[in-house]
């Protein structure tokens, strides 16, 4: 085993290198996946059995490790500081994005657990969204790692598209920290486009952002509630996984502790463990996997993608913000 994680620990590193001198698009997360995709499919390390127990802890409990510390990004107290229309403006749009993800999904001939994951990754936030939802969503984990990719991808051509968009539209501030923050994928992205229009932009487009992050819990709470009472074939009390337990807990006490030292080591902890096993995920994706998914995977969330930018811009003018 020790094998295994090592080498997928090897290539976490040098994806590490490798993003810190690149930057944007390549962050730690998209690079440790694309690298790990490349390896794997060239050296095949994950059909060698003295690699095949580690790769495999790895990518499921190394992840699950991972997600546990995402709780610590959701801070509670950030909704003391939303307005009305920021509660209306996100939960009419992640609602109707998920909503919308199976219908194009079968348009573009995708199956429903990977057109929702991509809906979910589109609405919420991004990879953290996608890995905390899936154990429990139940797609191939060939499949989450190509969502992640693709919307890496759609959330790094975004960091262009939305600024220039709230140009155009000769947007206020405020405006355009509605059309950022509600849109893009990660908290990186939505920063790299909020900062580039100004410090007013970037600090109200996170602040949307947070909010959008901290659905991921409901989310998830939800569908493990409704997915254990059809199972049972009644309402009851379901048995989460522990991983799901860890991470609320984690959001709890964030929520109580506040900005602390230790939680943001923690934080980049969650983010390393999460791009080891990215790579460990990218090891078991093969090129023919990226040729029979990722272009339905791709148009279907390109289209989300302009979905939900147009109807953020629509409601930026419903809503009078």
């Amino acid at each position: 085993m020790i094998q295994g994680i090592g080498i997928v620990f090897i290539i976490m590193a040098i994806s590490y290198g490798i993003s810190s001198i690149a930057g944007y698009p390549l962050d730690l997360i998209t690079t440790s996946l694309l690298l790990g995709i490349v390896i794997g499919n060239i050296l095949k390390l994950n059909q060698k059995k003295q690699f095949q127990k580690g790769i495999i802890f790895s990518e499921k409990k190394i992840l699950e490790g991972a997600i546990i510390l995402m709780g610590l990004k959701l801070n509670l107290t950030y909704l003391a500081e939303l307005g009305t229309h920021t509660i209306i403006f996100v939960c009419i749009s992640i609602t109707a994005t998920i909503a919308l993800a199976p219908i194009l999904g079968r348009l573009f001939k995708l199956d429903s657990k990977a057109s929702i994951l991509t809906g979910v990754g589109n609405a919420v936030c991004g990879s953290s969204a996608i890995t905390a939802f899936n154990p429990v969503w139940g797609a191939p984990i060939i499949q989450m790692g190509i969502v992640i990719g693709v919307i890496n991808f759609l959330g790094t051509i975004g960091i262009f598209v939305t600024p220039f968009l709230a140009k155009l539209l000769n947007f206020s501030n405020l405006q355009s920290s509605f059309l950022i923050g509600g849109t893009l994928q990660s908290v990186g992205h939505v920063a790299a486009a909020g900062f580039a229009m100004g410090q007013e932009v970037g600090e109200g487009a996170i602040l949307i952002k947070m909010f959008r992050v901290l659905m991921i819990g409901p989310i998830v709470l939800g569908y493990s509630f409704y997915k254990m009472s059809k199972q049972q074939g009644k309402i009851t009390i379901p048995t989460f996984p522990l991983f799901i337990i860890g991470f609320l807990s984690a959001s709890a006490v964030t929520s109580f502790v506040g900005e602390h030292f230790l939680i943001t080591n923690l934080l980049t902890l969650s983010k390393i463990l999460l791009a080891h096993a990215m790579a460990a995920i990218g090891m078991n994706i093969s090129f023919s996997a990226i040729k029979n998914n990722g272009a339905s995977i791709l148009y279907t969330g390109g289209t989300i993608f302009i979905f939900q930018i147009t109807l953020a811009i629509i409601l930026i003018y419903l809503l009078g913000i």
